[in-house]
Protein backbone atom coordinates (compact mmCIF):
# COMPACT_ATOMS: atom_id res chain seq x y z
CA UNK A 1 0.00 0.00 0.00
CA UNK A 2 1.54 3.39 -1.14
CA UNK A 3 1.01 6.31 1.64
CA UNK A 4 2.15 9.63 1.57
CA UNK A 5 5.23 11.01 4.40
CA UNK A 6 5.17 14.41 5.68
CA UNK A 7 8.71 15.11 6.67
CA UNK A 8 8.33 18.29 8.89
CA UNK A 9 11.10 20.56 9.82
CA UNK A 10 10.89 23.27 12.79
CA UNK A 11 13.36 24.95 15.24
CA UNK A 12 12.79 27.96 17.50
CA UNK A 13 9.50 28.00 18.90
CA UNK A 14 8.46 24.82 17.15
CA UNK A 15 7.19 22.88 19.41
CA UNK A 16 4.09 25.23 20.18
CA UNK A 17 3.92 24.79 16.19
CA UNK A 18 4.14 21.00 16.01
CA UNK A 19 1.07 20.80 19.08
CA UNK A 20 -0.55 23.07 16.63
CA UNK A 21 -0.96 20.82 13.90
CA UNK A 22 -0.82 17.05 15.41
CA UNK A 23 -3.50 17.79 17.43
CA UNK A 24 -5.11 18.84 14.19
CA UNK A 25 -4.81 15.84 12.25
CA UNK A 26 -7.69 13.17 12.26
CA UNK A 27 -6.96 9.92 13.99
CA UNK A 28 -7.20 7.96 10.92
CA UNK A 29 -4.86 10.51 9.08
CA UNK A 30 -3.74 8.57 6.15
CA UNK A 31 0.04 9.33 5.88
CA UNK A 32 3.22 9.19 8.03
CA UNK A 33 5.42 12.16 9.62
CA UNK A 34 8.72 12.31 10.54
CA UNK A 35 9.90 15.38 12.22
CA UNK A 36 12.89 17.20 12.87
CA UNK A 37 13.03 19.37 15.18
CA UNK A 38 16.53 21.16 16.25
CA UNK A 39 17.40 20.32 19.98
CA UNK A 40 20.70 19.81 21.79
CA UNK A 41 21.60 15.79 22.35
CA UNK A 42 22.42 16.84 26.11
CA UNK A 43 19.24 15.96 27.91
CA UNK A 44 16.28 14.12 27.68
CA UNK A 45 13.91 14.52 24.74
CA UNK A 46 10.35 14.62 25.94
CA UNK A 47 8.74 15.92 22.36
CA UNK A 48 6.93 12.63 21.96
CA UNK A 49 5.53 12.51 24.88
CA UNK A 50 4.58 16.09 24.44
CA UNK A 51 2.96 15.34 20.93
CA UNK A 52 1.44 12.09 22.08
CA UNK A 53 -0.57 14.10 24.63
CA UNK A 54 -1.71 16.24 21.76
CA UNK A 55 -2.81 13.27 19.26
CA UNK A 56 -4.46 10.08 19.13
CA UNK A 57 -1.64 9.02 16.13
CA UNK A 58 0.70 6.66 17.42
CA UNK A 59 4.00 9.44 18.44
CA UNK A 60 7.32 7.83 18.71
CA UNK A 61 10.89 8.69 18.59
CA UNK A 62 12.57 7.13 15.53
CA UNK A 63 15.02 3.86 16.03
CA UNK A 64 16.47 2.25 13.75
CA UNK A 65 14.96 0.43 10.90
CA UNK A 66 11.65 1.31 12.13
CA UNK A 67 8.82 0.93 9.47
CA UNK A 68 6.89 3.49 8.01
CA UNK A 69 3.31 3.43 8.56
CA UNK A 70 0.11 5.79 7.82
CA UNK A 71 -1.09 7.41 11.13
CA UNK A 72 2.34 7.18 12.87
CA UNK A 73 4.34 10.13 13.76
CA UNK A 74 8.31 9.26 13.96
CA UNK A 75 10.56 11.88 16.32
CA UNK A 76 14.00 12.12 15.09
CA UNK A 77 16.29 11.69 18.16
CA UNK A 78 18.27 14.49 19.08
CA UNK A 79 22.07 14.00 17.37
CA UNK A 80 21.29 11.88 14.84
CA UNK A 81 20.12 12.71 11.37
CA UNK A 82 16.81 10.65 10.16
CA UNK A 83 16.55 9.22 6.49
CA UNK A 84 14.14 7.42 4.95
CA UNK A 85 15.68 4.23 2.94
CA UNK A 86 14.51 2.41 -0.20
CA UNK A 87 12.39 -0.07 1.71
CA UNK A 88 10.33 2.25 3.94
CA UNK A 89 12.12 2.42 6.91
CA UNK A 90 14.21 4.75 8.73
CA UNK A 91 18.46 5.00 9.10
CA UNK A 92 19.79 6.41 11.92
CA UNK A 93 22.68 8.64 11.19
CA UNK A 94 25.72 10.70 12.64
CA UNK A 95 27.18 11.79 9.51
CA UNK A 96 28.20 15.55 10.18
CA UNK A 97 26.19 18.08 11.28
CA UNK A 98 24.14 20.09 8.33
CA UNK A 99 24.30 23.82 8.65
CA UNK A 100 25.18 23.45 11.87
CA UNK A 101 22.60 21.12 13.22
CA UNK A 102 22.04 17.34 13.55
CA UNK A 103 19.34 16.40 13.27
CA UNK A 104 18.73 18.48 9.97
CA UNK A 105 15.80 18.85 7.92
CA UNK A 106 18.04 18.70 4.63
CA UNK A 107 19.01 15.54 5.19
CA UNK A 108 15.65 13.95 5.84
CA UNK A 109 14.40 15.86 2.95
CA UNK A 110 16.81 14.64 0.07
CA UNK A 111 16.32 10.75 1.69
CA UNK A 112 12.65 11.53 1.18
CA UNK A 113 12.77 12.96 -2.37
CA UNK A 114 15.04 10.27 -3.53
CA UNK A 115 12.99 7.19 -2.26
CA UNK A 116 9.30 8.42 -1.52
CA UNK A 117 9.64 10.42 -4.91
CA UNK A 118 5.44 11.82 -5.60
CA UNK A 119 4.92 10.24 -2.04
CA UNK A 120 7.14 12.99 -0.79
CA UNK A 121 5.82 16.29 1.69
CA UNK A 122 7.62 18.60 3.44
CA UNK A 123 6.84 21.27 5.75
CA UNK A 124 9.22 23.84 6.72
CA UNK A 125 7.96 25.52 10.01
CA UNK A 126 9.19 28.22 12.41
CA UNK A 127 13.57 28.68 12.61
CA UNK A 128 16.28 30.98 12.92
CA UNK A 129 17.73 29.36 10.29
CA UNK A 130 18.00 27.74 6.46
CA UNK A 131 17.46 24.34 7.10
CA UNK A 132 15.11 22.92 4.97
CA UNK A 133 15.41 24.84 2.04
CA UNK A 134 18.13 22.76 0.97
CA UNK A 135 15.80 19.53 0.08
CA UNK A 136 13.11 21.26 -1.16
CA UNK A 137 14.56 21.52 -5.18
CA UNK A 138 15.16 17.35 -4.46
CA UNK A 139 11.38 16.86 -3.24
CA UNK A 140 10.25 18.83 -6.02
CA UNK A 141 12.81 17.71 -8.92
CA UNK A 142 10.91 14.11 -7.62
CA UNK A 143 7.42 14.69 -7.76
CA UNK A 144 6.68 15.91 -4.07
CA UNK A 145 5.00 18.66 -2.70
CA UNK A 146 6.56 21.68 -0.36
CA UNK A 147 4.10 23.39 2.42
CA UNK A 148 5.86 26.34 4.57
CA UNK A 149 4.43 27.83 7.35
CA UNK A 150 3.19 31.95 6.56
CA UNK A 151 6.47 33.55 8.22
CA UNK A 152 3.98 36.08 9.31
CA UNK A 153 2.65 33.36 12.24
CA UNK A 154 6.21 31.94 13.09
CA UNK A 155 7.54 32.64 16.04
CA UNK A 156 10.89 33.41 14.30
CA UNK A 157 10.56 33.63 10.39
CA UNK A 158 14.25 32.73 9.10
CA UNK A 159 13.28 29.01 7.81
CA UNK A 160 10.26 29.55 6.44
CA UNK A 161 11.65 32.90 4.77
CA UNK A 162 14.79 30.80 3.62
CA UNK A 163 12.37 27.98 2.03
CA UNK A 164 10.16 30.61 0.18
CA UNK A 165 13.61 32.46 -1.27
CA UNK A 166 13.96 28.72 -3.47
CA UNK A 167 10.93 29.21 -5.32
CA UNK A 168 10.06 25.47 -4.77
CA UNK A 169 7.44 25.89 -2.55
CA UNK A 170 3.59 24.95 -3.63
CA UNK A 171 1.76 26.09 -0.22
CA UNK A 172 2.37 29.01 2.09
CA UNK A 173 0.13 28.33 4.77
CA UNK A 174 -0.70 29.90 8.34
CA UNK A 175 0.17 28.06 11.33
CA UNK A 176 -3.58 27.28 12.41
CA UNK A 177 -4.19 25.74 8.77
CA UNK A 178 -1.65 23.45 7.93
CA UNK A 179 -2.90 20.42 9.42
CA UNK A 180 -6.03 21.22 7.15
CA UNK A 181 -3.71 21.64 4.64
CA UNK A 182 -2.23 18.00 5.18
CA UNK A 183 -5.44 16.45 4.90
CA UNK A 184 -5.83 18.11 1.64
CA UNK A 185 -2.65 17.61 0.18
CA UNK A 186 -2.35 13.61 1.46
CA UNK A 187 -5.74 12.84 0.34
Amino acid sequence: MKFFVVGVAASTGGMDALKEIVSGLPDDFPACLLVVRHCTADGPDLLADILQAETKLRVTQAEEGDVLAPGAIFIARPGWHLLVTSDDTLHLSGAPKVKFVRPAADVLFKSMAEHLGERAVAVVLTGYDGDGSGGLANIKQNGGAVIVQDPATAKVPGMPNAALETGQVDHMVPLDRIAHALKIVVA
